[in-house]
């Protein structure tokens, strides 16, 4: 318990906040069987306090002050645990996730073997965590959530490869911090998945109507017979690696759309700035179409990719910027 007065002056100086994680992190796992402290910077110096059920106190850090990092070295990656607690409205299950850098992507959970895991690259940490915390409690079954914390802007797509590198899961679930989920999104789509046998699904976005698999999912067995360690092609800079995704399955045979998995996309910023093109998309379209002409480094040939080229390199609103452009989108 920590007096009012103490965690106001914690609340002015972000330096003091570090002393406040070792004070909780010292006491031990056994100190934090009842309700847990659990602040949320956003700014730094502004402190939000929460509870969570047992486990050690999970961090939210948006801009910390340069060297916050290395004071807390060796427990920034701590994570909230998934025990069942009682509210005033009722039981309710603590949302576990993990906050990893995406620049050193170190940390507990990536390596492990795991059913399903769920990517999302993020540039708002606090924006992040409130939709990693709602994703998961619509999930409708466990899964690993990673909030990829892009704070050197390399891109959705780098940073995706990055984790996919590392990760043991037998699915991979893609998205961004703008992903809004409907009820028993991962369930459906898991459910869907099992039963078709397919290597991608996209998920409802409410915008491309199973054409492009802006949010999906990966069946990773399937994804590595094409990029190996990656998820996207690698060549790509912001845009098109999920419509070349996208088009390979479905000349494969592999894809599936799953309406009834809602996950939708809210960046209103973005679809008002959606006429604004930018170098980087201009390069990854001419990208794209230069792969599909030679059927992506033969990977299906020409013949299959035959029935979509209307579709992905006509002049329609297919080719519009996707989900895989939106960290580089809301650049500052």
């Amino acid at each position: 318990t920590v007096p009012d007065a103490e965690l106001e002056a914690y609340a002015k100086d972000s330096d003091l906040i570090g002393k406040l994680w070792e004070r909780a992190h010292d006491a031990g796992q056994s100190a934090w069987n009842g309700d847990a402290l659990v602040y949320d910077l956003s700014p730094v110096r502004q402190l939000e306090l929460k509870t969570v059920d047992r486990g050690l106190a999970h961090r939210f850090l948006a801009r910390p002050k340069p060297g916050f990092w290395q004071r807390l070295k060796g427990r920034r990656h701590a994570r909230a645990d998934a025990s069942k607690s009682e509210t005033p409205d009722g039981p309710s299950v603590a949302t576990p996730f993990h906050v990893l850098q995406a620049d050193e992507l170190k940390g507990p959970g990536l390596d492990a073997p795991c059913e399903v895991a769920i990517l999302m690259p993020a540039i708002n940490l606090e924006r992040a965590s409130l939709t990693a915390r709602l994703l998961l409690d619509r999930a409708g079954m466990p899964a690993e959530l990673f909030v990829l914390l892009d704070t050197g802007r390399q891109g959705f797509i780098r940073t995706i490869n990055q984790a996919v590198s590392r990760l043991q899961a037998r699915y991979i679930v893609y998205l961004a911090e703008d992903a809004v989920a409907g009820d028993q999104w991962l369930k459906t789509a898991f459910d869907l998945m099992e039963k078709s046998g397919k290597g991608l699904l996209a998920f409802n976005c409410g915008k491309w109507r199973g054409r492009i698999a802006a949010f999906g999912m990966v069946r990773t067995s399937w994804v590595r017979r094409l990029y190996g360690r990656n998820l996207f092609h690698p060549a790509y800079a912001a845009h098109r690696a999920d419509n070349e995704m996208t088009v390979l399955a479905r000349a494969m045979n592999e894809f599936v759309y799953c309406a009834d998995a809602l996950l939708l996309e809210n960046d209103p910023a973005k679809l008002l700035m959606g006429h604004v093109e930018q170098a980087s998309n201009r390069a990854d379209r001419q990208l794209f179409r230069q792969r599909y002409q030679t059927g992506f480094d033969g990977l299906v040939p020409q013949a299959a990719l035959a029935a979509f080229e209307s579709e992905y390199l006509g002049n329609t609103r297919v080719m519009a910027s996707s989900a895989t452009a939106d960290l580089d989108s809301r650049r500052d």
